[in-house]
């Protein structure tokens, strides 16, 4: 993965913006709430459920009921990962 996604820890994340201003925020939140809403349907096989955080990142809600905060999309692809998820390919679904 690229810096963009801070896999790296370069670069600042995209989840939490990194321009200044009221309107910057509300459309870095309106991303994330659809890029939670995106990841969602990716993961509705699985019943899981991504709900975007404005102060953290992402709630990931299993099925189990078990929920967990992440930073960012590659925190989420990890925890998937180390729960044994299978992670459906966006470009093939």
């Amino acid at each position: 993965m690229c810096s963009l996604c801070s896999a790296l820890g370069l670069g600042t994340s995209w989840e939490k913006g990194g321009l200044d201003g009221e309107q910057a925020r509300w459309r870095l939140h309106r991303e994330a709430v659809a890029t939670a809403a995106e990841l969602t349907g990716l993961l509705r096989a699985a019943r899981i459920r991504i709900r975007a955080n404005p102060d953290f990142g992402f709630v990931v809600a299993f099925a189990t009921g078990r929920t967990e905060m992440v930073a960012s999309l590659a925190d989420l692809w990890h925890l998937l990962d180390r729960r044994k998820v299978g992670i459906p390919d966006p470009l093939v679904v």
